[in-house]
Protein backbone atom coordinates (compact mmCIF):
# COMPACT_ATOMS: atom_id res chain seq x y z
CA UNK A 1 0.00 0.00 0.00
CA UNK A 2 1.73 3.37 -1.00
CA UNK A 3 0.03 6.97 0.08
CA UNK A 4 0.00 8.65 -3.16
CA UNK A 5 -0.42 12.48 -3.45
CA UNK A 6 -2.00 13.87 -7.01
CA UNK A 7 -1.60 17.33 -7.85
CA UNK A 8 -4.22 18.46 -9.42
CA UNK A 9 -8.05 18.06 -8.92
CA UNK A 10 -8.76 17.87 -12.89
CA UNK A 11 -9.83 15.18 -15.24
CA UNK A 12 -6.58 12.88 -14.89
CA UNK A 13 -6.89 12.82 -11.14
CA UNK A 14 -10.26 11.87 -11.22
CA UNK A 15 -9.41 9.32 -13.38
CA UNK A 16 -6.40 8.10 -11.47
CA UNK A 17 -7.84 8.62 -7.92
CA UNK A 18 -10.67 5.79 -7.56
CA UNK A 19 -8.10 2.91 -9.06
CA UNK A 20 -5.70 3.60 -6.72
CA UNK A 21 -8.44 3.71 -4.02
CA UNK A 22 -9.40 0.66 -5.55
CA UNK A 23 -6.77 -1.29 -5.18
CA UNK A 24 -6.02 0.03 -1.65
CA UNK A 25 -3.74 2.61 -1.59
CA UNK A 26 -4.28 6.07 0.04
CA UNK A 27 -4.88 9.09 -2.04
CA UNK A 28 -4.64 12.44 -1.29
CA UNK A 29 -5.17 15.15 -3.89
CA UNK A 30 -3.81 18.53 -4.27
CA UNK A 31 -5.22 21.36 -4.87
CA UNK A 32 -4.62 25.24 -4.82
CA UNK A 33 -8.13 25.41 -3.78
CA UNK A 34 -9.15 22.53 -1.66
CA UNK A 35 -12.42 24.15 -0.65
CA UNK A 36 -14.24 23.73 -4.23
CA UNK A 37 -13.07 20.62 -4.61
CA UNK A 38 -15.56 17.48 -4.30
CA UNK A 39 -13.33 14.81 -2.96
CA UNK A 40 -13.83 10.67 -4.61
CA UNK A 41 -15.30 8.54 -1.92
CA UNK A 42 -12.26 7.70 0.69
CA UNK A 43 -9.72 10.06 -0.71
CA UNK A 44 -8.37 13.40 0.94
CA UNK A 45 -8.65 16.97 -0.15
CA UNK A 46 -5.75 19.38 0.95
CA UNK A 47 -3.78 21.58 -0.51
CA UNK A 48 -1.21 20.76 -2.59
CA UNK A 49 1.76 21.36 -0.51
CA UNK A 50 0.39 19.95 2.65
CA UNK A 51 -0.62 17.26 0.25
CA UNK A 52 3.10 16.19 0.06
CA UNK A 53 3.89 15.92 3.75
CA UNK A 54 3.11 11.74 4.55
CA UNK A 55 3.25 10.92 0.70
CA UNK A 56 5.70 8.24 -1.09
CA UNK A 57 4.17 8.79 -4.70
CA UNK A 58 3.39 11.89 -6.30
CA UNK A 59 1.33 11.97 -9.61
CA UNK A 60 1.51 15.71 -11.37
CA UNK A 61 -1.91 15.94 -13.06
CA UNK A 62 -1.97 19.34 -13.21
CA UNK A 63 -1.55 21.58 -16.67
CA UNK A 64 2.44 21.33 -18.61
CA UNK A 65 2.61 25.50 -17.80
CA UNK A 66 2.32 24.92 -13.91
CA UNK A 67 4.54 21.91 -13.31
CA UNK A 68 7.95 23.62 -13.20
CA UNK A 69 6.78 26.22 -10.66
CA UNK A 70 5.53 23.90 -8.67
CA UNK A 71 8.46 21.30 -8.70
CA UNK A 72 10.47 24.04 -7.71
CA UNK A 73 8.42 25.67 -5.17
CA UNK A 74 8.40 21.78 -3.35
CA UNK A 75 11.81 20.66 -4.44
CA UNK A 76 12.42 20.00 -0.52
CA UNK A 77 9.57 17.90 -0.70
CA UNK A 78 9.50 16.09 -3.80
CA UNK A 79 13.15 15.22 -3.20
CA UNK A 80 13.42 11.08 -2.64
CA UNK A 81 10.05 10.77 -3.89
CA UNK A 82 8.90 8.71 -6.62
CA UNK A 83 7.43 11.40 -8.50
CA UNK A 84 4.89 9.56 -12.07
CA UNK A 85 4.84 13.27 -14.55
CA UNK A 86 1.64 12.79 -16.68
CA UNK A 87 1.76 16.64 -17.75
CA UNK A 88 2.53 16.99 -21.82
CA UNK A 89 4.10 20.03 -22.88
CA UNK A 90 3.06 18.46 -26.69
CA UNK A 91 5.48 19.69 -28.85
CA UNK A 92 6.64 22.70 -27.20
CA UNK A 93 10.32 21.11 -25.85
CA UNK A 94 11.09 19.64 -29.26
CA UNK A 95 13.49 22.31 -30.50
CA UNK A 96 15.07 22.36 -27.14
CA UNK A 97 15.84 19.08 -26.87
CA UNK A 98 14.16 18.25 -23.47
CA UNK A 99 11.23 16.30 -22.25
CA UNK A 100 8.53 17.64 -19.59
CA UNK A 101 9.88 15.35 -17.21
CA UNK A 102 13.47 16.36 -17.40
CA UNK A 103 12.48 19.68 -16.60
CA UNK A 104 10.37 18.47 -13.58
CA UNK A 105 13.60 16.65 -12.77
CA UNK A 106 16.15 19.57 -13.10
CA UNK A 107 13.15 21.59 -11.37
CA UNK A 108 13.84 18.86 -8.21
CA UNK A 109 17.15 18.69 -8.29
CA UNK A 110 19.17 16.52 -6.66
CA UNK A 111 17.12 13.21 -5.61
CA UNK A 112 14.83 13.76 -8.10
CA UNK A 113 12.89 10.54 -8.97
CA UNK A 114 10.95 11.55 -12.23
CA UNK A 115 9.10 8.87 -13.99
CA UNK A 116 7.08 10.06 -17.35
CA UNK A 117 3.73 8.34 -16.92
CA UNK A 118 0.28 8.40 -18.68
CA UNK A 119 1.19 10.60 -21.78
CA UNK A 120 -0.96 9.42 -24.30
CA UNK A 121 -3.65 8.42 -21.96
CA UNK A 122 -6.68 10.26 -22.56
CA UNK A 123 -8.28 10.83 -19.44
CA UNK A 124 -11.31 9.43 -19.93
CA UNK A 125 -9.94 5.99 -20.26
CA UNK A 126 -7.89 6.39 -17.00
CA UNK A 127 -11.13 4.29 -15.72
CA UNK A 128 -11.30 2.14 -18.80
CA UNK A 129 -8.17 -0.07 -18.82
CA UNK A 130 -10.07 -2.55 -21.00
CA UNK A 131 -10.31 -1.53 -24.96
CA UNK A 132 -12.83 -2.54 -27.15
CA UNK A 133 -10.46 -4.92 -28.59
CA UNK A 134 -10.92 -6.95 -25.35
CA UNK A 135 -7.57 -6.25 -23.93
CA UNK A 136 -6.04 -4.27 -21.71
CA UNK A 137 -4.67 -0.92 -22.65
CA UNK A 138 -0.46 0.08 -22.07
CA UNK A 139 0.56 2.58 -20.41
CA UNK A 140 4.17 3.98 -21.56
CA UNK A 141 6.43 5.00 -18.82
CA UNK A 142 10.55 6.28 -18.62
CA UNK A 143 12.63 7.45 -16.13
CA UNK A 144 16.29 7.19 -14.88
CA UNK A 145 15.30 5.76 -11.40
CA UNK A 146 14.98 2.31 -11.88
CA UNK A 147 13.28 1.58 -8.58
CA UNK A 148 10.85 4.33 -9.25
CA UNK A 149 9.87 2.53 -12.57
CA UNK A 150 9.35 -0.05 -10.73
CA UNK A 151 6.66 1.41 -8.13
CA UNK A 152 4.88 3.30 -11.27
CA UNK A 153 4.90 -0.39 -13.03
CA UNK A 154 3.19 -1.84 -9.53
CA UNK A 155 0.88 1.56 -10.12
CA UNK A 156 0.08 1.10 -13.50
CA UNK A 157 -0.98 -2.04 -13.34
CA UNK A 158 -3.12 -1.74 -9.94
CA UNK A 159 -5.08 0.48 -12.16
CA UNK A 160 -5.59 -2.25 -14.73
CA UNK A 161 -3.51 -1.44 -17.46
CA UNK A 162 -0.40 -3.21 -18.94
CA UNK A 163 2.57 -1.41 -18.35
CA UNK A 164 5.40 -0.95 -20.56
CA UNK A 165 9.03 0.05 -19.01
CA UNK A 166 10.60 2.39 -22.39
CA UNK A 167 14.09 2.86 -20.11
CA UNK A 168 15.63 5.45 -19.68
CA UNK A 169 15.40 9.54 -18.96
CA UNK A 170 16.51 9.58 -22.30
CA UNK A 171 13.46 8.10 -23.94
CA UNK A 172 10.93 10.21 -22.18
CA UNK A 173 11.76 13.08 -25.16
CA UNK A 174 9.51 9.88 -27.36
CA UNK A 175 6.92 9.52 -25.14
CA UNK A 176 5.84 13.61 -24.94
CA UNK A 177 5.64 13.37 -28.69
CA UNK A 178 3.52 10.61 -28.50
CA UNK A 179 0.78 12.50 -27.08
CA UNK A 180 0.40 15.01 -30.12
CA UNK A 181 0.64 11.65 -32.68
CA UNK A 182 -2.44 10.17 -30.27
CA UNK A 183 -4.33 12.86 -30.43
CA UNK A 184 -3.96 13.45 -34.43
CA UNK A 185 -5.35 9.88 -34.64
CA UNK A 186 -8.06 10.04 -32.65
CA UNK A 187 -9.27 12.84 -34.64
CA UNK A 188 -9.04 11.29 -37.71
CA UNK A 189 -11.30 8.34 -35.88
CA UNK A 190 -13.76 10.30 -35.04
CA UNK A 191 -12.91 12.16 -31.73
CA UNK A 192 -13.98 9.92 -29.53
CA UNK A 193 -10.89 10.01 -27.02
CA UNK A 194 -10.80 5.92 -27.06
CA UNK A 195 -7.85 5.27 -29.08
CA UNK A 196 -4.28 4.12 -27.41
CA UNK A 197 -0.83 2.66 -28.16
CA UNK A 198 -0.22 -1.33 -28.03
CA UNK A 199 3.01 -2.92 -28.10
CA UNK A 200 2.36 -6.46 -30.17
CA UNK A 201 3.80 -9.35 -28.84
CA UNK A 202 5.40 -7.81 -26.03
CA UNK A 203 5.44 -10.36 -22.50
CA UNK A 204 2.94 -9.68 -20.35
CA UNK A 205 5.05 -9.46 -16.95
CA UNK A 206 1.97 -8.66 -14.41
CA UNK A 207 -0.03 -11.43 -14.92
Amino acid sequence: MANIAIIGSGRISNGLAPGWLAAGHNVTIGSRDPSGVEAPDGATITSQSESLRNADVVAIAIPYGNVEGFARDNADALRGKVVIDASNPMRGLVNVGISGAQVTANAIGEGARVVAAFKATFFNTLTEPVGPSGQRRDVWFAGEDEAAREITAGLIADLGFRPIDCGGMENTICLDLLVPLVIELNGRAGGERVISFSVLDHPDTTG
